[in-house]
Formats: structure tokens, C-alpha cells, sequence
């Protein structure tokens, strides 16, 4: 009976959560045209609608953070090598996007000189409608996970980045929209002879205990 109970209260609990399911946020990283990348792809909660984000990018190592094309602060498509963020909208060329410069104002009165140690913009929708399906016409539909932001840094910087994702399904018992945010590491990974310099001490280390246990 007792068992049986819990699998019933495992069920209610799975069925709440994938019915209110929050966002997912992924980096990627990659080296191009002489500068490291971080990538962020956001997918909404099934049915949503995208709301906003705030993403903040901080260098552990120095002014690392680039910006190539200060007066871009948006792309379409995706694709442009220079530090960006979008809505869904701003990306699919639907509308343009509009934002808070919490850290680091790109154009404009009391605008920064990159290269700089921290990024941190609130990023928000112009537009209804953009869910993880959008039809633009024609055949073209496109889908999430949706490329909202780029941000460039220089070879060798390390850091983390949060992207805090809003959307309309996630909520709180208001009713408000409620961020979920994600953590991210960045930087060079340790180069082999690390690895085994650090994998030889460790058998050493082992090897030690167990003598010193016999």
C-alpha cells in the first residue's frame, strides 16, 4: 500500500513538473577569427511564450570581453562574429530588440571602452507570438533552440556567465514571471600533461594510504 502511494506521488510530481516545465539554456564554445566564443541557445517551456532574459558574462582573468561592432547590439540570423544579444524576434528579423545595460552601455551617453572585465544586459521582447515554433510564410519555419546571444572574449580569458530565462509559462503563485537562471563556466581546459601529472600524483597518493594501512 505504502508503495503504491509513493509511486502514485512520484506520478503527480512528474506530471506538475513536465507541465510546467522551465526553459533550457545550453553554451557552446568554439575559436574563431582570433577570438573565443560563447554561444547561449534557448529553448522555452513547452507552449510558452519567450518573455525576456538578463545575461551576465564576467572575466576571472582581466579585461577579456570584446565587442568589435559597438553599435550592433543585436544580429539577425545569428551569425555575425561581434558580442550580441537578441530576442526571438530581433533574430528571425521580426522586430528589434530593446535593452537594460546593467553592466557595460555599448553606444550612447556613458557608453564603455571595450575590451572590459563584465557584460550584463537585461534583454527584452518587442513582440507576441514568438514560441518555439514560429511561420514566418513561405515554407520557413523555424524552430528553438533560438541563438540569442554571442558574446567574444579574448583567447585565454576564463570566467562564468548566468542567463537568466523568462518565459510565460514560468511562473510563481501570482502568476508572475519568475527567472530560471543557468550557470555557466568558461576558459581554457587544462592541457593533458595536467591530466596526467594530476592522474600520477593521485595512484601515488593512493598507493601511500595503502602501505601505510598494511
Amino acid at each position: 500500500m505504502l508503495r503504491n502511494t509513493t509511486f502514485a506521488m512520484l506520478g503527480l510530481l512528474l506530471a506538475a513538473a513536465s507541465a510546467n516545465a522551465a526553459p533550457i539554456v545550453t553554451m557552446t564554445q568554439s575559436d574563431q577569427g582570433g577570438s573565443h566564443v560563447l554561444d547561449f541557445f534557448m529553448t522555452s517551456s513547452a507552449g510558452a511564450e519567450f518573455l525576456n532574459y538578463r545575461l551576465a558574462v564576467t572575466s576571472s582573468n582581466g579585461n577579456n570581453l570584446q565587442d568589435p561592432t559597438k553599435s550592433s547590439t543585436s544580429d539577425e540570423g545569428g551569425d555575425a562574429l561581434d558580442t550580441w544579444m537578441n530576442t526571438v524576434y530581433s533574430l528571425n528579423g521580426l522586430g528589434s530588440a530593446s535593452y537594460s545595460f546593467n553592466a557595460y552601455k555599448p553606444t550612447g551617453i556613458g557608453s564603455g571602452v571595450p575590451p572590459v572585465a563584465s557584460i550584463d544586459w537585461s534583454v527584452f521582447d518587442t513582440g507576441q507570438g514568438d514560441t518555439n515554433s514560429i511561420d514566418l510564410g513561405g515554407g520557413d519555419v523555424r524552430n528553438a533552440p533560438w541563438h540569442l546571444a554571442r558574446i567574444l572574449t579574448a583567447p585565454g580569458a576564463a570566467g562564468a556567465a548566468v542567463f537568466t530565462a523568462f518565459d510565460s509559462l514560468t511562473v510563481d503563485t501570482t502568476g508572475a514571471a519568475v527567472g530560471t537562471p543557468f550557470t555557466f563556466s568558461y576558459g581554457a581546459v587544462p592541457e593533458p600533461t595536467t591530466f596526467t601529472l594530476f592522474g600520477l600524483a593521485l595512484v601515488g597518493g593512493l598507493g601511500v594510504i595503502r602501505r601505510r594501512n598494511a
